[in-house]
């Protein structure tokens, strides 16, 4: 309808200059003209002003940012007012507490929030596949395979107790990057990594991971089979490191009385073949225990509400991880779960204490949503965003 009118309005105007051989020129003052000028005005207004629908939401702190599908973003606190960051042709936004970082479609990287009050390039960053933003800092994992950081770094771009504010340097020892957390990170390859204080990466005993999460001090990781395992955890039933008794201190050699009538040495034995064992399973790290959770077969972790999976069939299952199951929450097709809410087959539940969960009224056709510290958004199938507050149940529109 819209293309229709356009034309039609394209047509009229242009036989508003042309001579007609009945009665000669058109007068652009005429009545007629008056009309084909609004109506190419209407249809110019209509293109120009159409929504833009929402692509991406990430939520974190008090505020959160959608990335529209003109390739800018809008960003408001809770929920609103919405302002424009001067920021275009982004493909990705990642956002931790009040910093956010954009990948552009040009593979390098802008920021703002935190120092940089308005977006920012990052000098030096070039052909970035992922951006991770922490807590006082941020990372980019490039094309190359190389892992950069900026931002509250040591010099060797670690994060260690001698980091201070510093320009994008390479992340030593650290590559192929998949993600990023403040202590550990996940390789390509499945493997694990974490640091302490000194900022160095260690591998863990951890492989086949394909989602990481960190509590409690302990690292975790979903595996390919479904299962997940921790290493560093507390728990009672986590397995003790192997026990290193010292050797026992060799007795002096007694001082020789005379000459001694030598001991005819035993025969040698013959060499006896070694018993083949079955090989255990074995972390990548020999020797540090690795802790099997008792939870059911996982989709995805959702270490946010606890020690809790979300199972293969969508079910909310937490426990202790040595044996005993609960469900706090009776949700049982979940699609998606962010912080204090959970998005199921387009609608979403929130909870703001232990077995208390209320769904947001009239939303149905929730597609994503993104969850800050007391407030949570959600991405609708038309592009459209709705927001709550932590605790509420009515939602409140977005608009731009």
């Amino acid at each position: 309808m819209k293309r229709a009118l356009l034309l039609f309005g394209v047509l009229a105007f242009a036989g508003c200059k042309r001579k007609d051989e009945s009665r000669g020129t058109i007068d652009l003052s005429s009545k007629d003209a008056a009309v084909a000028a609004d109506a190419v005005a209407v249809a110019v207004d209509a293109a120009a002003l159409r929504r833009l629908a929402a692509t991406q939401l990430v939520a974190a702190g008090d505020a959160s940012c959608a990335l529209l599908s003109d390739s800018t973003v809008r960003c408001w606190k809770g929920t609103g007012p919405v302002t424009q960051p001067d920021v275009r042709a982004v493909t990705e936004l990642r956002m931790a507490r009040d910093r956010v970082c954009a990948l552009l479609d040009d593979k390098s990287v802008t920021c703002w929030g935190g120092p940089e009050a308005r977006p920012t390039g990052v000098f030096g960053v070039r052909n970035a596949k992922h951006v991770f933003v922490l807590e006082g800092r941020a990372c980019a994992a490039l094309a190359t395979g190389s892992l950069v950081c900026w931002g509250t770094i040591d010099a060797a771009g670690h994060f260690s107790t001698a980091a201070k504010q510093r320009q994008p340097t390479p992340f030593a020892g650290l590559e192929h990057v998949v993600a990023l957390h403040a202590s550990a990170a996940l390789l390509e390859d499945g493997t694990v990594w974490s640091w302490g204080p000194d900022g160095v990466p260690r591998q863990r005993g951890l492989e086949h991971v394909v989602e990481l999460a960190t509590r409690d001090g302990a690292i975790c990781g979903r595996l390919e089979s479904g299962k997940v395992a921790c290493v560093g955890s507390t728990l009672p039933c986590a397995p003790k490191p192997p026990e290193v008794k010292p050797a026992p201190p060799k007795p002096a050699p007694k001082a020789k009385a005379g000459k001694q009538r030598a001991k005819a040495k035993p025969p040698a034995k013959p060499p006896v073949a070694p018993v083949a064992k079955p090989e255990p399973e074995k972390p990548s790290v020999p020797g540090e225990p690795v802790l099997v959770l008792d939870l059911p077969e996982a989709r995805s972790l959702a270490f946010d509400a606890g020690l809790c999976v979300v199972t293969a069939a969508g079910k909310l299952q937490c426990g202790d991880g040595c044996g005993k199951l609960d469900a706090p929450w009776k949700l049982d097709r979940i699609d998606e779960l962010d912080g204090w809410c959970a998005r199921e087959n387009g609608r979403v539940a929130c909870w703001s204490a232990p077995r208390k969960v209320a769904a947001i009224k009239d939303l149905d056709d929730a597609t994503a949503i993104a969850v800050g510290a007391a407030h949570a958004c959600a991405l609708r199938a038309d592009g459209s965003v709705v927001c709550w507050t932590k605790g509420s149940t009515g939602a409140t529109s977005i608009t731009w």
